[in-house]
C-alpha cells in the first residue's frame, strides 16, 4: 500500500537518531518512547514508525498491530510494574508534536492518584464523550477535524472538539484536557511544559525515566515474541 505520510522533515519523531536513546521497545510498525518531562515513572508514549498526523489518519493495518499487539501489552505491562495506565491521544487538538501518538500513563503516580479519567476529568470539561471505537475516531476526525482520545481498561472515548468553538473555549478546553495540567492540580510533579524543565525537574526526570527503563526492561522482549 502506498502511504500519503511517510517521513516529515523537522518532525522529531521522525527523526529517529534524535529519539534513539529513550526507544525502550519497537516492532515492525511501531515504537515505545519515554518521553521528556514525563508525568510519573511509567509513562511512555506508544508512535507509529510512518508519519501520520493523529491516530484516525492511522490506516487499518496498523491499527490492528496496535489495537491486537501494542496496546494491551502495554497496559499489561504498565499496570503490572506501575499501576493500571489511562491513555490519551490528542488528536490534532492539543497536540505538540504534529505525528501521531499515544500516551500511557499510570492512574497512581508520584503525587497523584486517580480512578479514572473518564469520570473525574472530562465530565468537568462539557465536552461530548463518545463511547466508541475506530470508526467512530475516524467518523470524528472526518467531521470536526480534531478530538482527544481516551482509553481506560477495555473501553475507549472519543470527545470531538468543533472548530467553530471561540477562542476563549479552546484556551479552556486546552488546558483541562492537558494531562500535564490535571495531574499537576492534583498533586503531580509533571512539569507543566516539557520543553521547559527546571534543573529540579529534570533531575527528577532522569531518575524517572531511569526507573522506567529499568521495570519495563522486558518489553521489548515481549513485543518480539508476540
Amino acid at each position: 500500500k502506498n502511504f500519503l505520510f511517510i517521513f516529515m522533515e523537522n518532525c522529531i519523531f521522525c527523526d529517529r537518531k534524535k529519539i534513539e536513546g529513550d526507544i525502550i521497545a519497537a516492532t515492525q510498525n511501531w515504537m515505545i518512547k519515554i518521553g521528556v518531562g514525563i508525568a510519573t515513572p511509567g509513562h511512555v508514549i506508544a508512535i507509529p514508525k510512518l508519519h501520520f498526523p493523529c491516530l484516525a489518519d492511522v490506516p487499518d493495518n496498523l491499527l490492528d498491530d496496535y489495537e491486537g499487539k501494542i496496546h494491551p501489552i502495554l497496559q499489561g505491562e504498565i499496570e503490572e510494574h506501575f499501576s493500571a495506565p489511562f491513555s490519551v491521544e490528542y488528536g490534532i487538538f492539543g497536540q505538540t508534536v504534529p505525528h501521531a501518538h499515544v500516551h500511557y500513563i499510570p492512574l497512581s503516580g508520584e503525587g497523584y492518584s486517580l480512578q479514572s479519567v473518564v469520570r473525574e476529568i472530562l465530565p468537568k470539561t462539557g465536552i461530548p464523550i463518545l463511547k466508541g471505537n475506530r470508526q467512530t475516531l475516524r467518523d470524528t476526525r472526518k467531521k470536526h477535524g480534531r478530538y482527544n482520545f481516551f482509553i481506560e481498561g477495555k473501553n475507549s472515548f472519543v470527545c470531538p472538539i468543533p472548530a467553530d468553538i471561540s477562542e476563549e473555549t479552546s484556551k479552556f478546553l486546552d488546558q483541562e484536557l492537558n494531562y500535564r495540567y490535571f495531574l499537576k492540580v492534583r498533586g503531580g510533579k509533571v512539569p507543566l511544559i516539557w520543553g521547559k524543565i527546571t534543573p529540579e525537574e529534570k533531575r527528577r526526570d532522569d531518575a524517572w525515566k531511569e526507573e522506567t527503563r529499568e521495570k519495563l526492561k522486558g518489553l521489548a522482549h515481549i513485543l518480539a515474541t508476540v
